[in-house]
Parts: structure tokens; sequence; C-alpha cells
């Protein structure tokens, strides 16, 4: 391209200067002409000079009055300027014709010199006088006649040398606009030679060029040439084609990692070492497309190491771990691609006689930095490995060890969970055992009034004859059996340890039931229990939990105010919620013990309460997804109110 556009320059230039110097030499020659031209008509100027001193001469020698005079010395002035025109006209170059009457005139102006000094210096008589005189003006006339001759041949000549300038200078004219013309079309040809040079492959580029911008890699354009343009749009297509590779590199890999976040996915989500050993196996398989995938872990209580394998073939394999970590530290701790399997056989010496072996990879697992075992891939499907399937294994084991680790963590940790839970159940259990510890008084003493009733009755019918009567005690003991069995069985089914177990409930029952066994602790003190129920929606709730909650707020309402006092219980909806509000007219509870109420263990009762009541409640509303706020005053009494969710549905009609 540089020379094809050097060479068009080159033309140009070389037109230019062809113009140039026919326009230059053509203005020469014109220059040439006009300085004869202009050296011509001095010459005509003298001539004409020439002319006009003969006539002034002969016009003084005809006007003279006499002969002499002031009109001598004029006539002697124009003779002296007739020879010195004669003289400059014989200075300049003429033709044979014209040199030829120049000399006859120089001839003639010595003849008319001497008959003019004749006739001026002669003193004879008047018709010698005259005689001179018209001598003289005849050669004056001759003078004339030939001088205007001569003019007019060299006028002539002129005139013609002009015309042929003239003319000249109008061809170099048209010859320089035609110059011009041609020039400026060469020149105008060689443009378009040259945008066409350079427009055409851009244009093949510049489409190429949108092909491949608008997502269709690997487009090409066929514009070939010698020249940069040529190289350039070689280089295009090789870009596009690099690009093409490249992107199509990247999909796979794309696609690779896609698979590889699924099967970390799986890994994840394992729950036990076989399943996990089971997923990663599958995964591997999945993201190389090996024949066989082995996962080596080391078993340090055993000294050995475990195979788990896709190609299971004949019994279980086993590797020491000794040995393990011998190849380990040969490998210096980097994983290795064996495309040649003679390249190293140790890793292979617990399959070589079972299994064929074309080709394999090794990647080392590590557990909290530890070296813990080995992914050992065999056998790609479509041919070698490289660099890009070890990246990606690399990545599935760091995903392995950790998923690995998190079934470890997890089994701990259910573990402790279990732990947990027994040991919250069996706070649970000690709170209901002290709410039941605290009505246990009471309680036996209800128990007793019914089973003195029934042994009182049962002497009495012993002597009784009337079976009317016998009938009659008979209901009695009857009553006040079932009285004595109720009390029992709300003890039982409060006592009994029980999961969370949730169903719709009544909660305004669940407190008519507490308030049989609570308000035996009431009977024989100055304390009312105030019950103000509204017409609530059942709650999905555990109704035996909930008795534990109310038991013992109850309880603590009935403690705070000793002997006297009013125990309210209110339930009702707000918010689109349920409450049930429990209030006492105690002594309150001081500012700087409020915030601890619900603390594990704490209690302002050192020698009879747990600290554990108002914190298996808390848990326990928490666990329902409500909440417990307190208001409370010193000397004014205690306020809990217990919120509870309700289900969107069940509150229609309540609101």
């Amino acid at each position: 391209m540089k020379k094809k556009v050097i060479k068009a320059l080159f033309m140009l230039f070389l037109l230019f200067a062809v113009g140039g110097g026919f326009a230059f030499i053509s203005l020469r020659q014109i220059s040439n002409d006009l300085r004869t031209l202009v050296e011509l008509h001095r010459v005509e100027i003298i001539r004409q000079d020439l002319v006009i001193n003969v006539q002034n001469v002969q016009s003084n020698l005809f006007t003279v009055g006499t002969g002499f005079g002031k009109e001598l010395d004029e006539i002697v002035g124009s003779v002296v300027s007739l020879d010195k025109a004669i003289n400059k006209c014989s200075g300049c170059h003429h033709r044979p014709a014209i040199k030829e009457k120049l000399d006859g005139v120089r001839d003639l102006i010595g003849q008319y010199k001497e008959a003019l000094s004749a006739y001026i210096t002669t003193t004879a008589n008047e018709q010698r006088v005259k005689r001179l005189k018209m001598v003289t003006a005849r050669i004056g006339d001759m003078i004339l006649a030939q001088t205007r001759d001569m003019a007019f041949i060299a006028n002539i000549g002129l005139q013609r040398k002009t015309e042929r300038a003239v003319n000249k200078v109008v061809l170099i004219q048209k010859l320089i606009i035609v110059m011009m013309l041609v020039t400026m079309f060469i020149a105008l040809i060689v443009a378009a030679y040259l945008t066409r040079l350079i427009t055409l492959p851009l244009g093949k580029l510049s489409v190429a060029a949108k092909e491949v911008a608008a997502g269709n890699l690997g487009y090409t354009t066929d514009y070939t040439d010698d020249t940069e343009f040529g190289g350039f749009a070689s280089a295009f297509n090789e870009m596009s084609k690099s690009l093409r590779d490249s992107h199509e590199k990247i999909l796979s890999y794309t696609n690779r990692l896609s698979m590889l976040t699924r099967v970390t996915v799986a890994l994840y989500s394992s729950s036990t070492n076989n399943e996990l050993l089971d997923e990663a196996v599958k995964g591997i398989k999945s993201l190389i497309n090996a024949e066989r995938v082995d996962i080596i872990l080391m078993d340090k209580d055993k000294k050995t190491c475990s195979i788990t394998s896709s190609h299971p073939g004949k019994g279980e394999y086993r590797i020491s771990e000794d040995r393990l970590s011998k190849i380990y530290e040969h490998s210096n701790r980097r994983a290795a691609i064996h495309n040649e399997v003679m390249e190293d056989m140790q890793l292979l010496s617990d399959i070589a006689n079972d299994f064929k072996v074309d080709n394999f990879m090794v990647v080392w697992l590590r557990r909290k930095e530890e070296f813990s075992g080995a992914l050992r891939i065999i056998n790609r499907a479509n041919g070698r490995f490289d660099t890009e399937d070890l990246r990606i294994v690399s990545i599935f084991a760091n995903n392995f060890t950790v998923a690995l680790d998190n079934i470890h963590l997890y089994g701990d940790l259910k573990k402790k969970i279990d732990e947990l839970k027994e040991a919250q159940q069996q706070l649970v259990q000690a709170a209901k055992l002290t709410a039941i510890g605290q009505l246990a008084s009471n309680v036996a003493h209800e128990i007793n009034n019914p089973l003195t009733s029934i042994l009182g009755f049962a002497e009495l019918i012993r002597d009784e004859q009337d079976i009317k009567v016998i009938m009659r005690d008979i209901d009695i003991i009857q009553q006040e059996s079932l009285r004595a069995r109720d009390i029992v069985k709300q003890l039982l089914e409060f006592s009994r340890k029980r999961s969370l177990e949730l169903k719709d409930t009544d909660i305004n029952e669940i407190l008519r039931d507490v308030l049989k066994l609570a308000a035996l602790n009431v009977k024989s003190t100055g304390i009312i229990i105030k019950e103000n129920y509204k017409e609530i929606p059942y709650v999905l709730a555990d109704g035996n939990q909930l008795k534990q909650v109310f038991i013992n707020f109850i309880n603590n309402g009935i403690a705070a105010m000793g002997r006297e006092g009013v125990l309210n219980i209110e339930t009702g909806i707000r918010d689109s919620e349920v409450y049930v509000s429990i209030s006492d007219t105690g002594g309150g509870i001081d500012k700087e013990v409020l915030p601890h109420i619900f603390e594990p263990f704490f209690t302002t009762k050192a020698d009879k309460g747990t600290g554990l009541g108002l914190s298996v409640s808390y848990n326990i509303i928490d666990a329902h997804g409500g909440r417990i706020n307190v208001k409370s005053e010193k000397g004014q009494g205690t306020r809990f109110t217990i919120v509870l969710p309700v289900r969107k549905g069940v509150l229609r009609g309540f609101l």
C-alpha cells in the first residue's frame, strides 16, 4: 500500500512538474518576445524622433524670415538633433533593408548639413540664396521621404512580430489550460484510484468488524492483497478466529463451572460420609468424563487409606497411610497430570493388575492445611488431561474437603444440639416440678377432703340396711372419687414430659383448667381471682406447655400478694393478635431487677425459687412465635401480657 501511494503521488508530482516546467518555458519565451517587442517599439520611437527632427528642420527652413537672425540658431540646433538621432538609430540592429535605408539617410543628412551650411554662410545675391535654400529643402524632403519609408517598412515588421507574439501568447495560454485540465483529470483519476485503494479494504473490514460486534465471532473477510491492508485483513481474520476460539473456551469453561456449582451444591447437601463420597464420585465423572474416579482418604486411626471408587472391581482397595504420604512428598505436594503412565506408577500399584491405565490425574486433598488424601481420575474419555481439567478438579477438591469437614461438624453439632435439647427438656421438667411443688400442699389437702368423705360414707354403708340410702352414699363416694381423680389427672397431665405438639387451642379453656389447680392455693387466703375472657379465635399452640406458662405467672402473682389482693386474668384481641393479661396487686418488681427476670436461674427467692420458671416460660412463648411484655412499678403491682400470633384466616368474624 505504501509503495502504491508513493507511486501515485509521484505521478501527480511529475504531472505538476511537467506542467510547471512547460508553463515556465512558455512564460520565458513570452517574456523574451515581449522584450523584443519593447525594444522594437523603442527603435520605432527613435525613428519617429528622426522624422520629427527632419520635419522641424524643414519647417524652420521654410518659415525663416531672413537668412540671419534667431531662426538660424534654431535650425542649427535642429540639425544637431537630427544628426544625433541618425547616429542613435544607426546604433540599433536592423534588417538589411532598413540598414540600407539608414545608410542612405545618413548620406542625405551629410548632404543636408553641407547644403544648409552653404545656405547659412552664403552672402551672395538673393537668387543664389533662394537656390541654395531650395536645394537644402529638396534634400530635407528626400530625407523626410526616406525616413518615412523606412518607418513604414519597420512598422509593418513590428506589426507582424506583435501579431506573432500575441498569437504565441494565446497559443501558450490554450496549452496551459489544456495542460491544467489534463493534469486535473489525471489527478482525479489518481485520487479515485487512491480512494478506492483505501476505502475498498476499509469497507470490507468495517463490514467484518460489524459482524464480529454483532456476535458473529469467527467471521472473516475475503479481502486479500500484498499491501498493509491485506496484512491488516489477515490479522483481523486471525483475531476473529481467536475471539471465536476464546469465546468457545469461555462458554465451555462457564458450562463446566455451572456444572461444578451444581455438583458442589450436591456435596454440601450431603448429610453422611457415604452420601458425600457417592456424590463426589458422580460429580467428578460428570465434570471430567473419565472412565474411573477414586477418592482416597486417610484413616489415621487404622493407619490405612480407604478408597471409594466408581469402578470397585473385586474387593476393597487399600493403600497404607505411610506409602501415600511418601508419594505426596515425592510429588512436591503438587497436583499433577500424567498423560504418559510410565511417568509415575507408584500411585497405581493398587490397581495395576486389575485395570488398564492410559493416563491419569491426581489432586491432593488437604483438611485444615493437613494432608488427608487424594482424588485420582483415570483414563479421560476424549483424550488427554489438560490444565483446565486440573483447575476444575482442584476447585472441586477444595469444596469436597470443606463439605467433608461440614459433615463432621454437622455430626458434632447435632450431637451437641441433642444434648442441649435434653438439658432444656430437663430444665422445663424441673420448672414443672417446681410449680407442682408450690401446689403440692394445697393439692394434698384438696385430695384429702374427698378421701375423708369416701372413708366416712364407706363406714356408713356397712351398717346401713336401706338400699336407697346406700345408693345415695355410693353416689357421694363416686362424686368425691371423680373429684380426686380429676385433680390427680390434671397433675399427671401437667407433669408428663412431652415434645412440642402444635394444634388449634382454646386459650380461654386452658386458663380455666389452670385455675382449677391454682385456685387451691388461694382458698384459705383473702386473694380474689377476677376472670375476664373475651371471645377469641383458636391459636396454633401446645396446650400443655401454655398451661405451664400460665401456672408460672399465676403462682408468681399469688406469691407476690401474700394473703390478700386481686389477681386479674384477661384475654382479648389486639392488633390481630391474641393476648393474655395476668396482673396482681403485689409489691411490684424493682427497676434494677426487671431487666433480668427472664434470665435462667435468676431469682429473688434465695430459699424457695430455682430461677427457671420465667426463663422457661419466655422460651416456650418464643417457640410459639409470641412475646411477653412486662409492666411493673414498685408498690403498684405487676402485669404480664402474653401475646400470641393468630393465623390470618382464623381472624375473620373476630375483628
